[in-house]
Parts: structure tokens; C-alpha cells; sequence
């Protein structure tokens, strides 16, 4: 990333990923907008992508990190277009709802990002705090020189 360029992050609730056909359609048209408006990393919570990995999002030269259940539920997915795709060193599916990349930026600066996707208010209390506490354990394990950056749906709780 060069230093001259600002970075555009987003978070998009486009509610699943998932239309039951094409996995990718979806993606897609989240790819064309965000390109659109210049925008370089988009998380989108509740993906419903199964498993974890990177894939690329056809007919288009961004990538997709994705974590989610074996099921078709919850998920996070967070989107990232070619020059970030390039820039990216690390990332981690943690859990269902929540995934840690971390880039590489201009004058040996690096971002880490965090997408969630954390439990809604019905949820079981013990699966809200479970959720809240690996969210803060992975913060406090960042360095602290890090450049830290949270995305996604946090469900009316921050």
C-alpha cells in the first residue's frame, strides 16, 4: 500500500452471503459497490459460509477470508480488494464470529482487523460472554503498536 493512499473500511449486514445457489452472487455485488466508492476491506457478519479459508470472488480480483460454521449459520466474511489481498500476512478464523487478519503497511506499519458477528439479544447469556471475552482476549493479545481496527455487527452492544 502506498503512503499516499487512504484505506476505506466498511462493515455491510447484507444479512447472509448465502442465497442458496450461488455462493459468490452475493459477494459480488458487495465487490461492485464497495469498488465503486472506493472502499478496500468490507466485513460482512452473519456470511454463512461454511468452514474457513480464502477463496477468490470470481470475475472480480478480490479475495474473501472466511470463517464460519459447519452449518450455514452465523459467519463472518471480510472482503478485501487486490492491493490488500497483496498486503496480507497473517489471518486466523477464531471462531464462527470472529476473524483476525493482519496487513502490512507503508513504513513497516501493520493493521490488524477483527470481523464479528457477535450474538444477538435472545441469545444464551453464556454465549454472549463467551463471544465478548475471546473478542477482548484477542485484543489484549495485539501488540500494542499495532494498528487496530474492529468490524462488524455488535448486535446493539458495544
Amino acid at each position: 500500500m502506498t503512503r499516499s493512499r487512504f484505506l476505506q473500511l466498511c462493515t455491510v449486514n447484507g444479512r447472509t452471503l448465502w442465497d442458496g445457489g450461488d455462493q459468490f452472487f452475493r459477494a459480488q455485488l458487495i465487490v461492485r459497490q464497495a469498488a465503486r466508492r472506493g472502499v478496500q476491506l468490507v466485513a460482512v457478519p452473519e456470511g454463512r459460509w461454511p468452514g474457513q479459508g480464502q477463496v477468490p470472488i470470481p470475475g472480480t480480483p478480490w479475495q474473501a477470508l472466511f470463517s464460519g460454521a459447519s452449518k450455514r449459520v452465523h459467519g463472518v466474511v471480510l472482503l478485501m480488494d487486490a492491493c490488500m489481498s497483496s498486503a496480507l500476512v497473517d489471518s486466523a478464523a477464531i471462531s464462527e464470529r470472529l476473524l483476525r487478519a493482519r496487513f502490512r503497511l507503508a513504513g513497516g506499519f501493520h493493521l490488524t482487523v477483527l470481523a464479528c458477528y457477535a450474538p444477538t439479544n435472545p441469545a444464551a447469556d453464556v454465549d454472549k460472554d463467551a463471544f465478548y471475552r475471546r473478542l477482548h482476549a484477542e485484543l489484549a493479545a495485539l501488540p500494542r503498536r499495532e494498528i487496530v481496527v474492529v468490524l462488524g455487527d455488535f448486535n446493539a452492544r458495544v
